[in-house]
């Protein structure tokens, strides 16, 4: 299977083509200009770093969230607007799922976190049952301190979350807390597509009309209230 995996629902956006198990390209580009303007390129490139078109993908897959409002928004419109277009299937796959899914060589609690600003982060728990991820939580935003007490013993802290709020949850985890180094807390696109690959081979594709991002507490912008400067998610 030949699928294409998107991430942006960090500032860190991320592109994968891979063949079954193989990866055939990868791109990330993390700046400050939106991923509106960083995405379609970004798509061309890893595209053509791999030798293929649109027309030779087998599916695709992208982040649901949580993560930023506004890059979830452009990066799954943009994937279901490629596989309307070419009658692909589409696998969305949960942010926190991608963080936690290469820490399968820990055997403590696995907490994924994602800032989502405001002193707060998106968080998740996960543990190992042989090579088999269990989730042991719903997704949830809360602040870091809360997230860093909610299980008592050694806990491995993984995400951007992990690494902004690094010294709170050091603070209130003690000595259990272990960290991932700084450049494995991001999402990487060539997990996303493996996940993908697994749920698409399940047939477990998700309905392009009913698929919307994850954001687990509600926008900053609602209709009928006005909005403050940089209330964009």
């Amino acid at each position: 299977m030949k699928l294409l995996a998107v991430n942006t629902a960090t500032p860190c956006c991320g592109v994968a083509v891979i063949n079954d198990e193989a990866v055939n390209a990868v791109a990330t580009v993390n700046s400050r200009d939106t991923h509106a303007r960083r995405l379609l390129p970004l798509i061309d490139e890893t595209l053509k770093n791999g030798r293929l078109t649109v027309a030779d993908l087998d599916g695709f897959a992208v982040v649901r969230g949580p993560g930023s409002f506004t890059g979830l928004r452009i990066g799954i419109s943009t994937v279901k607007g490629l596989a309307a277009a070419w009658d692909r299937p589409l696998a969305a796959i949960s942010s926190l799922d991608a963080l936690a899914y290469p820490c399968s060589e820990c055997r403590q609690t696995i907490c994924a976190l994602i800032d989502a600003r405001k002193n707060q982060v998106y968080a998740c728990w996960y543990r190992y049952r042989g090579r088999t991820m269990e989730k042991l939580t719903d997704e949830e935003v809360l602040p870091p301190e809360a997230a860093a007490g909610r299980f008592n013993g050694d806990c491995l802290f993984v995400g951007t979350g992990a690494d902004i709020y690094r010294t709170v949850i050091e603070k209130a985890a003690g000595a259990t807390a272990r960290f991932m180094p700084p450049f494995q807390n991001d999402i990487r696109p060539e997990v996303v597509a493996h996940l993908g690959m697994q749920r698409l081979n399940d047939r477990e594709a998700d309905d392009l009309a009913d698929l919307t991002p994850v954001y687990v507490r509600p926008p900053d912008a609602i209709i009928g209230r006005p909005t403050r400067p940089g209330d964009n998610g």
